[in-house]
């Protein structure tokens, strides 16, 4: 009895464990995602900058 009781709670860490660990996975997979989106992101708005400068505006406020 008390050999099922050790394996059940062997059982039940492990299931827990694997768990964490596949959620920690995918959480870094969707970090990653997020970096290369906020690296996306600085690059248009870096680009943005001197084309709004070009269309319009005072000659003093354009980028160089």
């Amino acid at each position: 009895m008390a050999a099922a009781a050790c394996l059940a709670l062997g059982a039940l860490s492990l299931h827990t464990n694997l768990t964490d660990h596949l959620r920690y996975r995918r959480a870094a997979v969707q970090l990653e995602r997020y970096h290369a989106a906020l690296l996306a992101s600085t690059a248009v708005s870096a680009e943005r900058g001197p084309a709004n400068s070009a269309m319009g505006g005072r000659e003093e406020d354009r980028a160089t």
